[in-house]
Parts: structure tokens; C-alpha cells; sequence
């Protein structure tokens, strides 16, 4: 079975022509890590290798966060967290499954074991590569001396100095590009974008999902192990 690793870089940061990359990173992360607010929407696209113009695997992924809040739409899977409850959807198994939300468990993943460590990722590449601009679009290359991906793309927007794209390829020669066609750290969010409302009702003390979800079947984390 192929598998697809998808490598998402949400950044946002000025990058001077030739600058060191793994500097631009930090800033980038920096930059993504302190906006309470952002919209992204990008489409990942996987191929056998570079020279294929016929995708066999597409999708699209929508993100949506306000603080500690976030909305999470991929392919056929789709999560809200909001302060209190985190839903998770599974169109492809029909399934929801409802669970209260541990802030505190959260931060520490991300301060700790799980936070994101540029040194360590950077110490398996060779020195990044200014490829060029092409139609306003900075290209930077770096490539990786061991692992199961050989080489890594990152595109920027010129003009409005974001990421424009990512692209990957795999030793075996596979190759996934993503795509970031909206990018915005200051959006207008709704705030019922985050109301588990949305998805689900209490009715005489029994959950029930409610619109577009009424037909999944519900799985209650708050009391059984999954």
C-alpha cells in the first residue's frame, strides 16, 4: 500500500533572497506558533514520481483556529475542538466519536516531546539551496541524506511573502505536492464555527447528532475507551 507522509509547514514570514533557511524556518514557526487566529486551506496532491500529471491521490485540507479553538476538515475526516469537547468525524466509517478536551494534557505535548525541533530535523539535510524565482515564486531545496524522503521543495510568494507550496519526493521516486491557495493569519471566523451544537444535542440525557451529521453513529470517549 502506498503511503503518504503529508509534511505541513503552516509559516508565515519575510525571506530575504539567500538567506539561511533553517533561519527563515524558525521565524516562520515563530510567526505561525504566536497567531491566535489563522485560515488555511491547501490541497495535497500525491503522484508515482515527478514526471506524472495525473494525481492518484487528492485532497483538500481546510483549518480554522481562534485561541485554543480549531476546526479540522481533510479529505473525508473533519475535528472541532473548542474549549470544552473535541469531535472527530469519519465520513468514510460513518462514525463521530465525542470527547472532552484535556488543555492542559495539550500543552504539555506540545512543549514537550512533541514540539517541533528544527536542530534535530535540519541535522539529516545536506546545506539548503536557493533554486530560483519563477513567476514571482522563490524556490528553496534542501535534501535529506537519509530516510525515506530524499528531497524537500518549499515555494514562497514573492509579493506577499508566504508559503505558496510545499512538494516532497520519496527515495522510491513518489512525489506529493501541497498547495496553499488561502493564507490568512488575521480571519473573520464565525462563532458557532466551534459549537459542538453543530454536531450534536443532548435529547433526554441521550446524544444525538443533528444537520449534515444525523446519520453517523455516535462513539462517547467520555466513558468508553476507543
Amino acid at each position: 500500500m502506498k503511503k503518504i507522509i503529508v509534511l505541513i509547514l503552516l509559516i508565515n514570514a519575510t525571506i530575504a533572497l539567500g538567506q539561511d533557511l533553517k533561519t527563515a524556518l524558525e521565524q516562520m514557526r515563530q510567526e505561525y506558533t504566536k497567531a491566535e487566529k489563522f485560515h488555511i486551506v491547501m490541497t495535497i496532491q500525491a503522484f508515482d514520481n515527478e514526471q506524472q500529471h495525473t494525481a492518484y491521490y487528492k485532497a483538500q485540507a481546510n483549518i480554522y483556529r481562534d485561541g485554543n479553538k480549531y476546526l479540522y476538515r481533510f479529505g473525508a475526516n473533519e475535528m472541532m475542538m473548542n474549549d470544552h469537547y473535541r469531535i472527530m468525524i469519519d465520513w468514510g466509517s460513518g462514525e463521530m466519536i465525542y470527547d472532552k478536551r484535556n488543555l492542559k494534557a495539550e500543552a504539555e505535548a506540545l512543549t514537550g516531546a512533541g514540539a517541533l525541533d528544527l536542530d534535530s530535523i535540519f541535522r539529516f539535510y545536506d546545506a539548503p539551496q536557493y533554486i530560483g524565482n519563477e513567476d514571482g515564486i522563490d524556490q528553496y531545496r534542501v535534501k535529506q541524506k537519509k530516510g525515506a524522503i530524499d528531497q524537500v521543495d518549499l515555494y514562497i510568494r514573492k509579493s506577499s511573502q508566504v508559503l505558496h507550496a510545499i512538494s516532497y519526493r520519496y527515495r522510491d521516486k513518489q512525489y506529493v505536492y501541497i498547495a496553499f491557495e488561502t493564507f490568512d493569519l488575521k480571519p473573520s471566523i464565525e462563532a458557532q464555527t466551534f459549537d459542538e451544537k453543530r454536531y450534536i444535542v443532548s435529547v433526554k440525557g441521550k446524544l444525538k447528532p443533528v444537520g449534515q451529521y444525523k446519520n453517523l453513529a455516535i462513539l462517547d470517549a467520555t466513558k468508553n475507551n476507543f
